[in-house]
């Protein structure tokens, strides 16, 4: 008998919390017959022995060299036997229902393709969901210019995040579906084809839905709830905390095909965006003495990501750093 779900699980350099998820996986299954899969991307701490003494039931594949999260990904696909495959980050934390939650709404709703959860973010105060509208020049401008958080209700002014508080009421349509907790239908993944290896960090998640879009719907599904530690495999590397800025400029021109015009009036809209960011976060420094090394510091990131994202630097940049 087949799994009612292939769980597949890249870790690199996160053994502690890769304990965490794996006994949140476990402990949460309520009778779900799991297949449980770790791809190891070369990690040099204690991650593969660590499956190896706590969960011998799971099956551990050790790369030699760190592929990226999708190209890790894709090469488990073929092994998985269940009809519909999770992808889940080391880094999250399955809370009490969500599994079974998010595999009963597939299977209800033959029509979707693929559905995600609510995540939470223990660590970092966001208040975006990770779902949202795929990357066009409106729902950019509409992010970046806080008009999407100014009126979130308005559909035509919707960004490219949905909000906590604000889109989590229901099960929602949605564009893109974030990596880090996402069950997917495997006929509709040999229909519309694995990841795309093209981006190693970022963006492969939005780009896999958009191709999914073609084949039924996606819906955010926020009766489930998944803990997620934002970006605890990237924090370890510098270089790779400047991905998501760069990433997401080749992902808008790869699906957008945008003019120079177009083109341009993106990366001024978004430079604006992180140096209004970043700057907020400065002053919020000045009012909040208590929590101004956390501010400072969140200020002192969107710097960065602002002179990332300076018109005609990104796409240099994003070449230099894969």
């Amino acid at each position: 008998m087949n799994p009612d779900l292939s769980i597949v699980i890249v870790s690199w350099n996160t053994w502690e919390l890769l304990a965490a998820c794996l006994d949140s996986v476990f402990r949460t299954a309520e009778g779900l017959a799991l297949e449980v899969i770790v791809v190891d991307n070369a990690s040099s701490d204690c991650s593969p022995a660590m499956v190896r003494e706590r969960f011998p039931h799971v099956q551990l594949i050790e790369n030699r060299e760190n592929t990226g999260f999708a190209t890790a990904n894709n090469q488990v696909f073929p092994l998985c036997t269940a009809e519909f495959i999770l992808l889940l980050n080391s880094d999250t934390v399955v809370k009490p229902g969500a599994l079974r939650t998010l595999r009963d709404f597939l299977r209800e709703n033959p029509d979707v393709t693929a559905v995600g959860p609510k995540l939470i973010h223990p660590r970092v105060q966001l208040r975006i969901l990770g779902a949202g509208r795929q990357p066009t020049l409106r729902t950019v401008t509409n992010h970046h210019l806080f008009l999407a958080s100014a009126f979130p209700r308005i559909r035509f002014l919707e960004g490219i995040y949905l909000f906590i508080g604000k889109h989590d009421d229901r099960p929602r349509q949605v564009e893109w579906l974030s990596g880090a907790c996402l069950l997917v239908r495997r006929k509709v993944i040999a229909e519309v084809g694995p990841l795309s290896e093209s981006f190693f960090m970022y963006c492969e998640d939005m780009e896999w839905c958009d191709r999914m879009r073609t084949k039924g719907t996606l819906y955010h599904v926020p009766d489930a709830v998944v803990e997620h530690h934002l970006s605890a495999s990237t924090e370890k590397n510098q270089k790779a905390s400047l991905l998501p800025i760069t990433t997401a400029r080749d992902y808008f021109i790869a699906r957008n095909r945008p003019t120079f015009i177009a083109l341009f009036a993106h990366d001024v809209v978004r430079t604006v965006g992180l140096l209004v960011r970043a700057i907020g976060y400065f002053v919020m420094s000045l009012f909040q003495p208590d929590r101004r090394a956390m501010w400072r510091g969140r200020s002192r990131q969107y710097f960065t990501y602002t002179r990332a994202a300076l018109p005609g630097r990104s796409r240099d940049k994003s070449q230099r750093e894969r």
